[in-house]
C-alpha cells in the first residue's frame, strides 16, 4: 500500500490526482473494506460501522466521499472516451463546469472543484486509514491485563501503547472537559515517535469547534503553539497533522481559507496550504542542509533567530490572502497583521509581519528582473526577506528553485547588506571598485600578456564594467579579446563552481542584433538561456556573459554542443548562415519539464510593461507571455529593428509562461523617453508575440 502511493506522489494534494490509485482514492476505500473482509468476512460497507471499524458520522462521510469520487471518474471516462483514472489538468475545467462550479469572488471554478476533490480524497485517506488500524488492533486484541503493561504515562491525561496516543478517558468527552488537551495532543506527537489513535484523530476533528476567542486568547495554549513552533524536531509533521484534522484552520482561522486550495497552472506543484507548510520545513531544515548554494541562508537564519517565531508565523500565513481572491498579497497582510495581533505579538512586529507578507514576491521578482547593480533598486529592500523567499521558491515544487534564481538572490542580499551598512553607493565607493578591480585583473593575466596591453584593454571599459563583471570574468573576458586577432566573434564555456547552469562567454565586434543573433543560435541548439549581462566597450568591442542550460535545465556538459554552437555562432556573425536557416532546419524542443503544459489552456495574455523610472540610466520592458520556442530571438530581433542597444536581460519562465525583462537604450546610449517611440514598441512586440 505504501508503495502505491508513494508512487502516485505519496500525498492527497498533488497537481494530477489519480482517482483510483492516488492516496486517498478508489483504492484506499478498497483496499479497508478488503482487510475488513478477510479478517471479519463483511461484504457491505454498512458492516464497518456494525463491527465498531467506523462511527456513524464517519461512515456517512465515507459514503459521501465514495459517491464522488465515483461521479468524477465515470465523467472523466466519457469525457476522455477511454479507462483514464488521472485528474489531468486539460480536463480539471472541464468536469469543473460539469458539475456545476462557477467563478466566485475572484476564484475560478476549477479551483473551486479541486478544492471539494482534495476535501474528499483528504476524508478518504484519514478514514481508510483509521479503519485499517482498528482492523488490525482488534486483531491482536490482547487481554487487558497485559494491555495494561505495554501501557507508558504521557501525563497530561494521555497514555501510550503500541505506538499510539490514547486518553485516560473517552477522548471526546476528555476534549470537552478541557479543550486546552487538544493543543497538548499535538505538542505529545511532536515530542514523541507515537501517531495519534483512530479515536483519538476522529476526536480531534470532531472537538474543533471548541477552538473559539476564549480558547484562542488563552495564554496557556498560546505558549504551547509557540513551544511547538520553537522546536524543530516534527514541526512539519504537526502542522500538517494539524491541518489534515483541521485544527490549525480554527486555531489561526485566516488559514482556513487555503485548506485545499489549488492553483491551476503547472508551476505550483502543491495546495497552498501544504505549500505554507512544506516552506516552514525548507527553513527548519536549513542548518541541516549541506548544499552549497544555501550557505548564505544558513548564517543568515543563525543570525535572525531572536526572530524566529515571527519568520515562521510569516512563512506560514505568506500566502492565506489566495483563500480570498485576487491581490492575495495585500488581503494576506491584513490577515497576517490580524493572526499576529491574536497571537500577542507586539505592535512593531505585527508591522514586519504586514510588510513582508505584503512583498513577499518582490525579493524573487527584483533578482530575477532587475539589474542587481542599480543603486535606486539596492536600496528598496531589506535584508530580512531573503529567508522567506527562499523557503517559498523551495516549496513550491521540485526544479522551481535551482543554483541561478539562489545565486541572483543572494546577490541582491549581498548588494542590500552592503548598502545598509555603508548608507548607499558613493563615487568613492566606485573608484575604489574600480581601482581594486584592475588590480586584480593584472594579478589574474599579468604572467600571460603584457601589463601595457591589459591596462589599455581596462582603460576601453565603462564604470558599469566594473559594477557587473568580478574580476575573475573581467580577466578572461580581457584574455579572449587580446588573443583574438582577426576572428569575428570568440566564445568560451564556463562551469561555475555550484553547478545549476553554465556560463557562455561571448566577445565579438558590435553590431545591431548581435545578441538577437547569439540567442537564436542558442535556440536552434536547444540552449536555454536564463540571464545575461551585455556590455559594450567604448571602442565598440562587446563582452557578453550569458547564463545557460540545457532542454531539461541542467548545465550543459557536452564538449560537441560546446564547439557546434561556437563553430554555428561564428558562420552567423561572418554571414555565411542566418539564423532562420538555423532554426528552419533544426528541431530544437522546449525542456521536456514543460513539453505537457503546451496542451492545457491557461489564460494568460501578453503583457508588456515599459518602465523609466526604476532605473536611472536605462528604459526597462518586462515582457509576460506564452513561452514558445524561439521566442527570446523573436524579442531580441524586433528591438534590434527598433534601434535598441540591450545591455542586461533576465529570462524567467514559469513552466509555459515566459517573464523577460531588458535593460534598454537607443543606439547613443540614452533611455528612451519619447512616447511616440514607446508607443511603437510596445506595439511592434505585440504584434510578434500575439
Amino acid at each position: 500500500m505504501e508503495d502505491r502511493l508513494n508512487k502516485h506522489g505519496g500525498t492527497v494534494y498533488v497537481l494530477e490526482p489519480n482517482l483510483k490509485e492516488g492516496m486517498g482514492g478508489l483504492r484506499d476505500i478498497h483496499t479497508a473494506l478488503w482487510v475488513a473482509k478477510v479478517l471479519y468476512g463483511i461484504d457491505r460497507i454498512d458492516e464497518l460501522e456494525e463491527l465498531g471499524l467506523v462511527d456513524r458520522r464517519d461512515l456517512r462521510l465515507l459514503k459521501t466521499s465514495l459517491n464522488f469520487l465515483q461521479r468524477v471518474r465515470c465523467e472523466l471516462h466519457f469525457t476522455a472516451n477511454a479507462a483514464r483514472d488521472v485528474l489531468s489538468m486539460e480536463r480539471q475545467p472541464y468536469l469543473a463546469m460539469r458539475f456545476g462550479f462557477e467563478d466566485r469572488s475572484g476564484i475560478p471554478a476549477v479551483e473551486r472543484f479541486m478544492q471539494r476533490y482534495y476535501t474528499h480524497a483528504g476524508q478518504v485517506h484519514q478514514i481508510t486509514e483509521n479503519i485499517i488500524r482498528r482492523c488490525l488492533e482488534k486483531e491482536r486484541r490482547t487481554p487487558r491485563i497485559l494491555m495494561r503493561l505495554k501501557e507508558k504515562d504521557l501525563g497530561l491525561g494521555f497514555f501510550s501503547r503500541e505506538g499510539f496516543i490514547y486518553s485516560r478517558k473517552p477522548p471526546v468527552e476528555f476534549f470537552r472537559e478541557d479543550p486546552g488537551c487538544l493543543m497538548d495532543l499535538f505538542k505529545i506527537y511532536q515530542d514523541t515517535n507515537l501517531e495519534l489513535s483512530p479515536e483519538m484523530a476522529v476526536a480531534v476533528k470532531r472537538s474543533v469547534k471548541l477552538v473559539d476567542d476564549n480558547f484562542r486568547s488563552d495564554e496557556r495554549i498560546r505558549g504551547m503553539f509557540f513551544s511547538i513552533l520553537d522546536e524543530g524536531k516534527k514541526l512539519y509533521e504537526t502542522l500538517l497533522l494539524m491541518n489534515e484534522l483541521r485544527f490549525l484552520g480554527s486555531y489561526i482561522p485566516e488559514f482556513a481559507g487555503i485548506h485545499c486550495k489549488m492553483q491551476h497552472d503547472y508551476y505550483h506543484t502543491y495546495t497552498v496550504d501544504e505549500h505554507s507548510i512544506r516552506a516552514i520545513r525548507e527553513i527548519v531544515e536549513l542548518p541541516m542542509s549541506r548544499e552549497t548554494g544555501l550557505k548564505i541562508y544558513r548564517t543568515v537564519y543563525e543570525e535572525i533567530m531572536n526572530n524566529r517565531q515571527l519568520l515562521l508565523l510569516v512563512i506560514l500565513l505568506h500566502d492565506v490572502g489566495k483563500g480570498a481572491g485576487s491581490g492575495h498579497s495585500e488581503k494576506g497582510a491584513k490577515m497576517g497583521a490580524a493572526a499576529a495581533a491574536r497571537l500577542g505579538f507586539p505592535a512593531d512586529d505585527i508591522e514586519t509581519i504586514d510588510f513582508l507578507i505584503r512583498n513577499h514576491l518582490v525579493m524573487a521578482h527584483v533578482a530575477q528582473r532587475r539589474d542587481l547593480h542599480e543603486e535606486k533598486t539596492i536600496k528598496e529592500f531589506a535584508s530580512l526577506m531573503v529567508l522567506l523567499t527562499m523557503a517559498d521558491l523551495r516549496a513550491v515544487g521540485p526544479g522551481v528553485w535551482n543554483e541561478w534564481k539562489g545565486s541572483l538572490i543572494t546577490e541582491l542580499f549581498v548588494e542590500t547588506n552592503r548598502v545598509l551598512e555603508t548608507g548607499g553607493l558613493k563615487w568613492g565607493d566606485v573608484l575604489d571598485r574600480i581601482e581594486r578591480t584592475r588590480k586584480r585583473v593584472e594579478e589574474n593575466i599579468g604572467d600571460k600578456l603584457p601589463i601595457k596591453d591589459i591596462r589599455d584593454e581596462l582603460d576601453r571599459l565603462t564604470e558599469r564594467a566594473y559594477l557587473v563583471f568580478r574580476p575573475r570574468k573581467l580577466s578572461r573576458l580581457i584574455e579572449m579579446h587580446l588573443e583574438m586577432g582577426e576572428q569575428v566573434v570568440v566564445s568560451a564555456w564556463h562551469q561555475p563552481r555550484g553547478g545549476g547552469y553554465t556560463e557562455f562567454y561571448v566577445v565579438a565586434d558590435d553590431h545591431p542584433g548581435l545578441f538577437s543573433r547569439i540567442a537564436g543560435v542558442l535556440a536552434a541548439n536547444n540552449v536555454n538561456i536564463l540571464g545575461a549581462q551585455i556590455l559594450t566597450r567604448t571602442d565598440g568591442i562587446v563582452f557578453d556573459i550569458l547564463q545557460v542550460t540545457d532542454s531539461v535545465m541542467q548545465p550543459i556538459t557536452d564538449s560537441v554542443k560546446f564547439r557546434l554552437v561556437s563553430r554555428e555562432l561564428e558562420k552567423v556573425l561572418k554571414g555565411d548562415l542566418t539564423v532562420e536557416d538555423l532554426i528552419h532546419t533544426r528541431k530544437p524542443s522546449m525542456p521536456l519539464a514543460r513539453k505537457k503544459a503546451v496542451v492545457v489552456e491557461v489564460e494568460a495574455p501578453t503583457r508588456i510593461d515599459i518602465d523609466n523610472e526604476v532605473s536611472d540610466n536605462y528604459t526597462v520592458v518586462d515582457i509576460y507571455t506564452k513561452d514558445r520556442i524561439g521566442l527570446l530571438y523573436s524579442i531580441t530581433s524586433t528591438l534590434s529593428s527598433l534601434g535598441l542597444s540591450i545591455h542586461t536581460a533576465k529570462v524567467s519562465t514559469k513552466v509555459d509562461q515566459a517573464a523577460d525583462v531588458f535593460y534598454l537604450t537607443d543606439l547613443e546610449g540614452n533611455k528612451i523617453d519619447d512616447e511616440g517611440r514607446l508607443d511603437k514598441i510596445r506595439m511592434e512586440l505585440l504584434k510578434v508575440l500575439e
